[in-house]
């Protein structure tokens, strides 16, 4: 951040469209590399899926949330160095080497996690779940524990690159531009996520069909999960004003 302090809050408005446009630029401006970084989170979740397929009820909800934190960390902390141009990108490791901020980043994951435990026993079967009412219910409760985790979701892009950081300050810095990253977050992540899963609640059942439905679902999963991260990382960056840090190498040769 500048002079390694970060402000008090935050320093410049964020604009909707432009966040936008410039983080699907560099979604797909960067496929090869999201595609590398994405490969094993996808694998694992896609094995998680298996393995918790066959449990039924909220606690299963719960047991497969939590396991999906790995591939979630994996993805988070390699994306975010990528987009915020920490990491040389052919340099990349195909199998991570687990550090420091991956711990940093999966137990902050885990804490913000719990602000989903509401929706994790939240009726999704049944009679119940038909209920408009209930329905109704249900997409409020989730658009709210989407901005309540987008509220403190700076922590992840501070973890990522190494920063000294707090949920408070994270709280702080979004308070400005919440309602702006909220509708940036619904029109680029949300909307289209729930788009992608209307489109592939009618493909037939065939076994072929179905199993390429499922693959495909899952490459959906994580290709707006790394919208999502770009856009925080957008977000922090327009926010705290952060910049990269120099190149120790590159300073050392000219000092």
């Amino acid at each position: 951040m500048i002079d390694n302090e970060p402000p008090r809050e935050a320093i410049a408005p964020l604009q909707v469209w432009p966040t936008i446009t410039e983080a699907y630029a560099r979604l797909f401006g960067n496929i090869p590399t999201l595609l590398k970084l994405a490969a094993i989170p996808m694998a694992l979740s896609m094995w998680i899926d298996i393995m918790t397929g066959p449990m039924e009820g909220p606690f299963a909800r719960v047991v497969r949330a939590f396991l999906l934190e790995l591939p979630w960390v994996l993805l988070g902390v390699a994306w975010l160095r990528q987009v915020l141009q920490v990491d040389d990108a052919s340099k990349l490791r195909f199998f991570p080497v687990l550090q420091r901020r991956h711990l940093q980043f999966l137990l902050y994951s885990l804490l913000l996690s719990c602000i989903d435990l509401p929706l994790l026993f939240y009726p999704v079967d049944g009679a119940a779940a038909e209920e408009p009412i209930l329905q109704a219910a249900f997409w409020g409760l989730y658009l709210l524990t989407v901005y309540l985790e987008m509220r403190f979701a700076f922590v992840y892009v501070t973890t990522a690159v190494d920063e000294n950081y707090s949920l408070g300050l994270a709280w702080r810095h979004s308070r400005g531009p919440a309602l702006r990253l909220f509708l940036v977050i619904c029109l680029a992540v949300l909307l289209p996520w729930r788009a992608f899963v209307f489109l592939l609640e009618g493909v037939a059942e065939s076994d072929d069909v179905a199993i390429f439905a499922w693959v495909f679902w899952h490459a959906g999963l994580w290709l707006l999960q790394a919208a999502y991260l770009t856009i925080l990382a957008i977000a922090f960056r327009t926010c705290t004003g952060w910049v990269p840090p120099p190149d120790a190498k590159l300073l050392k040769r000219f000092e």
